[in-house]
């Protein structure tokens, strides 16, 4: 598409007059009309919109929003033939500005630029949710940033406008083929944007706002999990959270300390005090995870995953020291969030795997490098006699336009680091993948090649192993597209370089490796699931010893508290029902008030220390005068009161969290990627149909706790089941598709908890997924985990796809079959009443 060739061009009287952008599908004009100004005029070659059948998307979607502030208004369109090709040309709204592009380009990014895009696309995303449309070509070249205009009353201001929407809707009927999704490229525009600003010339005020868009924002944009709050997207409480961690952060400059402080580890950013104050160095699997294996760590969400991989890291070990955990000498660990990638590429669907394939390994290799680099300049400045020519060495294969002038080490590191920081830029999703070039840095066995040169040449490394954490390595973030690249890399074994993975469960990680072949467990990695050791640890008093080690530093730095040297048992109280009592007391109802005491406390754990946090804060708030009740217990004013956190609070705030959640599990959306899997023709949506499966499951357990009896045990206790054992084999293959979305969504949003390495009572391999713990108080049922409701495959997928049916149909049978029971005891009562009688007429035949 020659540019000459359109100017002076009649458009609708709209001379065309100059270039002014341009895309992967076409060009944009300026035309210009007398005594009416400018227009922008987009030229699109016809054969290109004859691909896209559903070219017009982009105009109907701005029409709908063309009320919306900031979005650039449509005018016209139509065909027209130039030089002899014939070209779709839409006329626009012409913006006297710049490209946000651009703008980077030139660095002249500011924070309050970056904010106010940010305010605007928010709004603009907001009015798309109503009409249930997206962006769904959301880059930095389709935001413009407009000149002062002087007749303006302010003419200083710089209006933000967004242009030039993608042919996608929300609607799959729509478009056949994966579009991009909108929060994850507006991720990756405010790292682009960020990348830009020059931290260290900030103030201190726009310094934090900086590491809050950068470590924080991030975060509420990636999130597709809705049980995690309003705010999933729905950009109005987006923009409420930013403007509240805003001003969180000015609080938290003022030292105000609460028990519910940093929820997620990222929240801590670079605040170093909170990180020691905090961090506490105990964890399940501990010694699995820091041994010499490649392994995937699982568990709930805010099970302490990131603060985890963070604390052993390199960057924070640098500045804090060691993190306290046994063997950490032994490895250089370094941290990256797989939430880079996604913001690099965050269009990318299967089909295009092949083709996008080196440049993803490229961008992979090279954020790891730069990772590498960093902790190699550290470790250089403390060993003055490391000779660094090597690093010359090593790079100039790879960076052929990157000049090595210093003789210095930290010049030679420094060199490497800008080269590979360039290269970096080269390999970020623009229009298009690029396979043709030549990706350097895409070798699987790079990474390993790369340390092992380190090794040979650096004395300080030569006894280490590399650990490398991947953070939040989860679909759907990371897609299976982008795993099953990585994924060579990242199960690729070496006797130097282990991977270390966390994912948010076990449905969100993709198990196969090079060559689609299926990564097997204990073979391929070591998959450790916090969820589930939580649940089933037999050493409670582990699990008890790390919530108190947790507790005992979050209570000790709250203002609340400073002043009154108190712990978690002592704010709980000690008592606690067992399991037989509880339960009994269920079924007599006389269990109101009955979930209380630190002993509870301990027992709903099931990893997710986040939730216990937000439990205990919500606790503390139930009670308007604490330090009274404090005061009171401990001088026993009330000798009845024993319990600074009222029975009543607690018990309430124990119920409520479990239907708090299963509220949320409403809106949760499907992880398989196959949209609403439900009947077209019910308003039932996906996250209903969980919340089916989870209330059915509620009824059945509730009959059996009330009508049956445990077989495990001589003196009958009633039946407690918080368990599914499915006995007749494995989960592999036993599902359809819709059954096993299902599942996986139950699995996926923590309803349940899977045990891989569960066997039935007959020793053979069997599937059981528990109850999360957080359910137990609003079930009203017990934590013992003795118990379990005994399915086969067929009942089960009954209950995965009809869950309403099955659970009446299950207490049905089991009711007829009370009732059989109850039958044949009576007779045979009777018939022992009737031998008794006649042993006393006649005597004992014998006799």
């Amino acid at each position: 598409m020659e540019s000459d060739s359109f100017i002076d061009v009649n458009i609708h009287e709209y001379i065309i007059k100059e270039e002014i952008g341009k895309g992967f599908y076409g060009k944009v004009f300026r035309g210009e009309r007398e005594n009416y100004g400018n227009r922008a005029i987009k030229f699109v070659p016809e054969e290109m919109v004859l691909k896209k059948p559903t070219w017009e998307q982009e105009i109907t979607k701005v029409v709908k929003l063309e009320q919306t502030e900031g979005v650039v208004r449509y005018h016209d369109h139509g065909f027209k033939e130039i030089s002899g090709k014939k070209y779709l040309y839409i006329i626009w709204d012409y913006i006297n500005g710049e490209s946000l592009a651009t703008i980077i380009e030139k660095k002249k990014v500011t924070i309050q630029m970056l904010i106010d895009i940010i305010d605007r696309t928010l709004a603009v995303f907001h009015a798309c949710k109503q009409l249930g449309i997206q962006h769904a070509d959301f880059h930095s070249g389709n935001i413009i940033i407009e000149n002062p205009d002087p007749l303006s009353i302010n003419p200083n201001q710089r209006r933000v406008f967004i242009t030039d929407f993608g042919y996608g809707t929300f609607s799959p009927s729509i478009i056949s083929e994966e579009i991009m999704d909108d929060y994850k490229g507006f991720a990756r525009i405010i790292q682009e944007c960020l990348e830009s600003i020059d931290m260290h010339s900030l103030n201190l005020e726009d310094r934090n706002k900086y590491r809050i868009i950068k470590n924080e924002f991030p975060k509420l944009l990636f999130e597709n999990d809705r049980t995690e709050g309003e705010y999933v997207k729905n950009p109005q409480e987006i923009r409420s959270a930013l403007y509240k961690l805003f001003n969180k952060d000015e609080l938290s400059q003022k030292k105000i300390k609460s028990i519910g402080d940093y929820l997620v580890a990222e929240y801590m950013g670079e605040r170093f005090e909170d990180w020691e104050a905090l961090f506490v160095p105990k964890f399940l699997a501990k010694d699995e995870l820091f041994d010499k294996n490649i392994c995937v760590l699982t568990g709930l969400r805010g099970c302490g995953k990131t603060t985890i991989f963070m604390r052993v890291s390199h960057d924070l070990k640098k500045r804090l020291g060691n993190a306290g955990i046994p063997g950490e000498d032994g490895f250089i660990g370094l941290y990256l969030n797989a939430r880079t990638i996604a913001e690099a590429f965050p269009w990318l669907p299967l089909e295009k795997q092949d083709e996008a394939r080196k440049q993803v390994i490229n961008y992979f290799n090279l954020k790891w490098t730069i990772q590498i680099l960093e902790w190699l300049r550290y470790e250089v400045e403390k060993n003055k006699n490391i000779d660094c020519f090597w690093i010359s060495s090593f790079f100039t294969q790879y960076l052929k336009d990157c000049y090595f002038t210093s003789t210095s080490n930290e010049g030679i590191i420094n060199t490497a680091i800008s080269g590979c920081e360039n290269e970096l830029l080269k390999c970020k999703l623009g229009a298009k993948y690029l396979p043709e070039l030549p990706w350097v840095f895409s070798d699987y066995d790079y990474l390993e090649d790369f340390i092992k040169t380190i090794i040979k040449n650096c004395c300080f490394a030569e006894d280490k192993d590399f650990f490398l954490f991947l953070d939040d390595y989860s679909s759907p973030m990371i897609n299976e597209c982008t795993q099953k690249i990585l994924n060579p890399i990242i199960f690729r074994r070496t006797s130097s370089v282990f991977f270390k993975i966390s994912t948010e469960s076990v449905a969100s990680f993709i198990p196969y490796g090079l060559n689609d072949k299926k990564l097997e467990e204990n073979n391929d990695y070591k998959l450790i699931d916090l969820s589930i050791k939580s649940i089933t640890n037999e050493n409670n008093s582990e699990n008890e010893d790390i919530i108190n080690s947790i507790f005992k530093r979050r209570i000790e730095r709250s203002d609340l508290f400073a002043n009154y040297n108190t712990n978690l048992k002592e704010l709980l109280g000690e008592y606690k029902l067992s399991d037989n009592e509880r339960a009994r007391k269920i079924i007599e109802n006389e269990a109101s008030n009955s979930y209380y005491g630190v002993g509870v406390f301990y027992d709903i754990w099931s990893s997710d220390i986040r939730e216990l946090i937000k439990i205990f804060s919500q606790m503390v708030s139930e009670e308007k005068d604490i330090w009274k009740r404090i005061e009171d217990v401990r001088s026993k004013n009330n000798p009845d009161d024993t319990f600074i956190i009222q029975i009543k609070n607690q018990n309430n705030v124990f119920r409520r969290a479990g239907g708090t959640y299963l509220n949320l599990l409403k809106t949760a959306m499907n992880p398989c990627g196959n949209g609403n899997i439900t009947d077209k023709n019910s308003l039932e949506t996906y996250g209903d149909h969980l919340f089916a499966i989870s209330s059915a499951f509620q009824k059945i357990i509730n009959h059996d706790l009330k009508n049956k009896t445990s077989r495990n045990c001589d003196y009958n206790p009633p039946k407690q089941a918080r368990r599914i054992e499915i006995s007749d084999g494995s989960i592999i293959g036993k599902l359809d598709p819709i059954a096993e979305c299902y599942y996986k969504g139950l699995i996926r949003y923590g309803v349940f908890v899977q045990d891989p390495r569960a066997k039935s009572v007959r020793s053979s391999i069997a599937t059981r997924i528990y109850l999360r713990s957080l359910f137990v108080p609003y079930f009203n049922i017990t934590f013992s985990k003795r118990d379990s409701i005994t399915l086969g495959w067929k009942e089960f997928k009954e209950l995965l796809l009809t869950p309403d049916e099955f659970a009446d149909k299950y207490i049905k049978s089991s009711n007829e079959h009370l009732e059989r029971k109850r039958l044949k005891e009576e007779r045979l009562k009777k018939d022992q009443l009737k031998k008794e009688q006649q042993t006393k007429l006649f005597g004992d035949e014998d006799d």
